[in-house]
């Protein structure tokens, strides 16, 4: 693997330059690209908001801005900061258009739009991001015979519709159990809150392990806190859901107000819905960012799905457990 000297600040140091996690970079606000991948290194660039770039490469770098996260991704003209930009693909499918039983789907682009019609020009309900999940339920063509839209199901609204060379069609075995031979109680996830490292262990082996994102505090409008973070003591798996619109945070105008669709892999474990779930609208993995659950990248979140019980059904909408105890074993610290 090639190497690179950073020298921005006076100091030498040799950086690892490795693959990018994906080919594709999607801008989660606006950022900047600098010579080096340094916090003081010259500002070369901007990017704008929802922007897609091509990831060159990535390296570690101990001029970042935090210490939890120093990924940089090395991109056309210097590097960008690895927490503003969301790795992804950008795939076009080949639509399916006759739809006898609704599936499910995930955006295979940086960026679509969710729309009120069968047509691009149609009103805008809101931008769908790389890894999002949907259920088709319908597939029509616009009125000029040009493109095929799925109409699609957030979990509240089923009269929406996206392009469907957009949409990858997940497959059944895509969510086939990991691990099914071993017993329940002998799986089992540690949560570590000031880590922000979750392990899974299997007979007391660790068998898997991730940087997540955990709940944190929020400032209001009226200067006081409200406390997110994610509650410590021993839990259950007691609900999966393929996609979840998530909304909160108090009213619109409030700070920490957000609407969320197509959040992927939600494996809820309290009665406060605070589950493993992906994160399109952070890369900021090690942080205290949530409002309390657990957030993975999709194919974290993805593993956590598959490896813990209840196994999912394809077919319905979320699976839940008939008994608290049927569930898979949390732990959170």
């Amino acid at each position: 693997m090639p190497r690179i000297a950073l020298g921005a600040t006076g100091t030498e140091q040799n950086v690892m330059v490795s693959a990018p996690p994906r080919p594709f970079g999607r801008a989660i606000r606006g950022s900047v690209v600098r010579a080096e991948p340094s916090l003081y290194a010259k500002i070369v660039k901007s990017i704008g908001w929802d922007q897609s770039i091509a990831l060159l490469g990535q390296a570690e770098s101990d001029q970042s801005p935090t210490k939890y996260n120093q990924t940089w991704y090395r991109v056309d003209g210097g590097w960008v900061y690895s927490a503003f930009i969301q790795p992804c693909e950008n795939t076009l499918n080949e639509p399916i258009t006759k739809i006898d039983k609704p599936f499910w789907v995930e955006v295979s682009v940086p960026k679509g739009v969710a729309r009120g019609a069968p047509n691009e020009k149609a009103w805008a309900a809101y931008p769908v991001y790389f890894g999002s999940v949907f259920e088709a339920q319908e597939a029509v063509q616009d009125a000029d015979s040009k493109a095929w839209f799925y109409r699609i199901s957030d979990g509240a609204q089923s009269q929406l519709f996206i392009n469907a060379q957009y949409l990858r069609r997940i497959d059944p075995s895509e969510i086939t159990p990991l691990s099914p031979e071993v017993p329940l109680e002998a799986k089992s996830i540690l949560v570590d809150t000031k880590t922000r490292i979750t392990t899974a262990y299997e007979n007391g082996k660790e068998v898997f392990r991730a940087k997540v994102a955990t709940g944190a505090e929020f400032s209001k409008l009226d200067g006081t806190k409200e406390d997110f973070r994610t509650m410590k003591g021993d839990f259950r798996i007691y609900e999966k859901r393929f996609s979840s619109r998530m909304v909160g945070g108090g009213e619109r105008t409030d700070p920490g107000f957000y609407d969320l669709p197509g959040v992927s892999w939600c494996s809820y474990f309290t009665t406060s819905r605070i589950a493993f779930h992906t994160a399109y609208w952070h890369n900021d993995f090690g942080a205290e960012r949530s409002h309390g659950c657990v957030n993975m990248l999709p194919e974290h979140a993805l593993w956590v799905y598959r490896w813990t019980m209840p196994v999912a059904d394809y077919e319905q909408r979320f699976t839940r457990t008939a008994k608290y105890v049927e569930g898979s074993l949390v732990k959170v610290i």
